[in-house]
């Protein structure tokens, strides 16, 4: 899917609750679930309809009900990375969603992209 289909054949085959933006999220028991694009529309450009989606999804969370919330993209918050593109993205990730993060009370983000075995002290 790297020859300029732009997620053409990925969509083709996986549906999306929130289907064609390539984010949503859902409540299961105690547990708010968001799914962010980090590629296409990527949700750490403030600009991005992801990102202002995010931000009324996070403020609509009961957090009553569901008091643990977890995000999940693709790619990686934070990394010890030496591949420059890699670290700007993560930069640009931080800048824009930890304040987004902190105010909505997030509890995680996962994320991934990075192929290295990486390992931190408690954050």
């Amino acid at each position: 899917d790297s020859f300029g289909e732009c997620g053409v054949p990925f969509f083709a085959r996986f549906h999306f609750p929130n289907h064609p933006q390539p984010y949503y999220s859902y409540d299961h028991s105690y547990l708010h679930v968001v799914a962010v694009s980090t590629e296409e529309d990527p949700v750490w450009e403030p600009s991005t309809e992801s990102y202002k989606w995010l931000e009324q999804d996070l403020a609509a969370v009961n957090r009553t009900a569901t008091p643990w919330v977890v995000i999940a993209g693709h790619r990686t918050m934070y990394t010890s990375d030496v591949h420059w593109t890699r670290v700007k993205e993560s930069w640009k990730m931080q800048a824009a969603l930890e304040p987004l993060m902190k105010k909505y009370g997030v509890s995680l983000y996962m994320g991934g992209h990075v192929h290295n075995y990486e390992r931190t002290c408690f954050v």
